[in-house]
C-alpha cells in the first residue's frame, strides 16, 4: 500500500465527487483506480445524479441550474401535454374519425398547413435573418408567444369548420417562425469549468481571470487575441479607403461580436478599440441603419473606467477635432447621436473622476490644457446647439455639472444643466472607475 501511495503519478476528481487516482505500475503502464466508486454507485441519489446531472455537479455549474432545470422540465412536460392535445385537434378537423370525411381533403389540407408553414420561415430568414442575433432574448420570447397561440388556435381549430384551413395555416406559419428563431437563438452551455471572473487591477481595465483549468484559460486567451488581431483595429487608420474595422462594425453582428469581445480585452488593446470607434465615429453613426451602437456602449464604459488622464485625453482629442462636414470644431454632429454623445460624456465623467481623486493626480501641463480646452468646447457648442438636436444620451452622468462648475460661469451653467435636464427622463450615476 505505501508502494501504491508513493507511485500515484495523478489525482482526478470532479467537484465533491470522489477521487480517481492514476498509479504508475512496475511496467511503466498506468492504471486508474476509482475510490469506492461501487458504494456510491449503489445509491439511488448517486445513480440519479450519474444519469441526469452533469459531469461534476454541482461545483460544474451555476448556482441556479438546478432550478432552472426543474422548471424546464415542468415546461417541456406542459408542451408535450399542449402539444398532443393540439395534434388531436388538427386530426379531428382533418377528418380522422369522420365517416363523410375523403382522403385527399385531408391531405390537401395537411399539405396547405405544412406548406405555408414552410414559406413562412424562407420569407421570415429572408427579412429578419440576419438579425436574430443582436436581440435573442426579445426573439426568444417572440419565438415562445408565436408557438403558444399557435396551439391555442389549432385546439380551437375544430370550433370553426367554415375557416378551419386558414386557422390551421396561419398557426403552421407562427410554429414554423417559432422553430426558426429557436433554432437560430444562441445557447450558452452551463459549465463553469471554465468560468472566468471580472477582475480590475489598478489603473488598468476589467479583463477577465480563473483560478480553474489553466488550460481553458490559455485557449481562451488565445482566442481572444486571435478575434481582436483578424478585426484589424490598428490598419489602414490613415487611408482615405474605408477600413477593415469600420466595415465590421457597420453590421449588426459585428456591434454584438465587439460588445462580447470588449471586457475580455487586455488595457492596450481595449484602448485602441476606443480610439477607433472615435476616429470612425461619424461614418459608423451615419451607416447604422439598425440602431445596433447602443449595445456598445456598456462595454466601452468599462475600458473607459480603466483610462489613464493621459489615455482619457487622446481618445477625446480624437473624437471631438477632424470631424468630417464640418467647420472649425462643431461638435453638433457628437450632439445629435444618443451613442456620441453618451460616449462623450462618459468620457468627461471619467476624467472628473480622475481629477476628484482622494490620492489627487497632477496631470502634465499639456494634458491639462488640452482638458480645459476641451471642456470650453464642449459647454460652448452644447449650450449654442438647439435643443432639438440634442439627442438623449444613454447614460447622463451624475458629476457632469460639477465639471462645468469649475470652469466656466454660473449663467453658462443654468443654460447647461436646463439643456441636459430636459434631454433626459431621469438621472443616471457617474461612470465607474
Amino acid at each position: 500500500m505505501a508502494t501504491e501511495e508513493a507511485n500515484v503519478v495523478c489525482t482526478e476528481r470532479y467537484g465533491t465527487r470522489l477521487p480517481r487516482r492514476y498509479i504508475q505500475l512496475a511496467d511503466g503502464q498506468l492504471f486508474r483506480r476509482p475510490e469506492q466508486t461501487g458504494r456510491v454507485a449503489r445509491t439511488l441519489s448517486g445513480l440519479f445524479t450519474s444519469v441526469f446531472l452533469p459531469q461534476g455537479y454541482p461545483e460544474s455549474v451555476s448556482d441556479d441550474y438546478l432550478t432552472y432545470q426543474i422548471w424546464d422540465t415542468v415546461q417541456a412536460f406542459a408542451s408535450s401535454i399542449t402539444g398532443t392535445l393540439a395534434t388531436q385537434a388538427v386530426l379531428k378537423g382533418v377528418g380522422v374519425g369522420d365517416n363523410t370525411a375523403t382522403v385527399a381533403a385531408a391531405s390537401i389540407t395537411w399539405i396547405l398547413k405544412d406548406g405555408t408553414g414552410m414559406l413562412g420561415r424562407i420569407i421570415f430568414a429572408w427579412m429578419k435573418g440576419s438579425r436574430l442575433d443582436c436581440d435573442a432574448k426579445k426573439w426568444r420570447l417572440f419565438a415562445d408567444v408565436l408557438n403558444d397561440l399557435a396551439i391555442f388556435m389549432e385546439i380551437v381549430a375544430p370550433a370553426f369548420p367554415p375557416i378551419f384551413t386558414l386557422v390551421v395555416c396561419v398557426s403552421g406559419v407562427f410554429k414554423g417562425l417559432a422553430q426558426l428563431i429557436t433554432v437560430r437563438g444562441p445557447m450558452d452551455h452551463p459549465c463553469t469549468w471554465c468560468s472566468w471572473k471580472w477582475r480590475r487591477s489598478k489603473g488598468s481595465s476589467y479583463w477577465l481571470e480563473t483560478t480553474n483549468a489553466p488550460g481553458c484559460v490559455r485557449n481562451g486567451e488565445r482566442k481572444v487575441k486571435w478575434i481582436f488581431d483578424s478585426l484589424k483595429v490598428t490598419e489602414h487608420e490613415d487611408d482615405e479607403e474605408e477600413s477593415d474595422f469600420s466595415q465590421i462594425l457597420n453590421i449588426c453582428k459585428g456591434k454584438k461580436l465587439l460588445s462580447r469581445l470588449l471586457p475580455v480585452l487586455r488595457p492596450a488593446n481595449g484602448l485602441e478599440v476606443v480610439l477607433a470607434i472615435a476616429s470612425h465615429l461619424p461614418d459608423l453613426v451615419q451607416e447604422d441603419t439598425d440602431q445596433a451602437l447602443p449595445l456598445l456602449f456598456d462595454p466601452l464604459t468599462l475600458i473607459i473606467g480603466g483610462l489613464s488622464f493621459t489615455e482619457m485625453i487622446e481618445v477625446l482629442q480624437e473624437l471631438t477635432t477632424n470631424l468630417p462636414g464640418t467647420t472649425g470644431s462643431s461638435l453638433r454632429p457628437v450632439f445629435q447621436n444618443k451613442f456620441s454623445i453618451s460616449l462623450l460624456y462618459a468620457l468627461l465623467s471619467h476624467g472628473e473622476q480622475l481629477l476628484s481623486l482622494d490620492t489627487r493626480m497632477e496631470p502634465g501641463i499639456g494634458d491639462f490644457k488640452k482638458w480645459t480646452d476641451t471642456i470650453f468646447l464642449v459647454a460652448k457648442e452644447l449650450a449654442q446647439v438647439p435643443q432639438s438636436s440634442v439627442a438623449e444620451p444613454l447614460s447622463l452622468p451624475s458629476n457632469l455639472l460639477s465639471l462645468f462648475c469649475r470652469y466656466v460661469d454660473k449663467q453658462m451653467v443654468h443654460k447647461l444643466e436646463d439643456k441636459m435636464e430636459s434631454s433626459v427622463s431621469g438621472s443616471y450615476p457617474a461612470i465607474p472607475s
